[in-house]
Parts: C-alpha cells; structure tokens; sequence
C-alpha cells in the first residue's frame, strides 16, 4: 500500500512543485491553477506535458486515461471535507492532496 500525502500552500492559489517519491522513477512536475473558483492541475513527467489541464474534482483521480496513469506510474486524488470541490484556500485542512502509486489503484 503505497499512498503519499503531498503538503501545500494555503497562501496561492496557482503553485508549482515538483513531486520526488522513492517508489517513482520519472521526475513528476505538478502546476495547480485557479480559474474562476475551479482548481486546474497540469502534469509533467520527465519534463514532458501529459494531457491537458485536468479539473480538480473531490474524492475522484484526477488522470482519467489509463496510458497516462502508466506514464506516471500512479494518480492524483483531493481528498475533501463534504465532497466540497478542492481549494486552495482549504490546502491542509479540509483539503488534501495524495499520489496513489499504479499499484494501489
């Protein structure tokens, strides 16, 4: 089982980081934008865009294609108070974000 918590800011509404887990050899780069109160994310792996932006949604992966959750070796989930849609805002307390590894999933 293999599931990681990954730590935001509060204070941003668009922000950028890079994701390093010991379980994932591709270097994943993750930009979450805010547009009009809907949280966005885009995902680079190996310094490669997969997809298009993908719309945050509560308690729901946020990759929707199999070949990309491959490329990545895993998913993204908000996990959320209420089923509320993620926000920046709620980061670290009725918000959270997790990386799923392939093998949970």
């Amino acid at each position: 089982m293999t599931i990681y918590q990954i730590d935001l800011n509060n204070s941003y509404a668009n922000q950028e980081f890079d994701v390093m887990l010991d379980s994932i050899e591709n270097t994943i780069h993750v930009l979450l934008q805010t547009v009009n109160n809907a949280l966005f994310m885009s995902i680079s792996v190996n310094s490669e865009q997969i997809g298009i932006p993908f719309l945050c949604c509560s308690n729901q992966y946020v990759v929707p294609y199999q070949y990309m959750i491959d490329i990545l070796g895993g998913n993204f989930v908000f996990e959320t108070e209420n089923d509320n849609y993620p926000n920046y805002e709620n980061f670290g307390t009725t918000c959270n974000l997790y990386f799923v590894t392939a093998d949970e999933l």
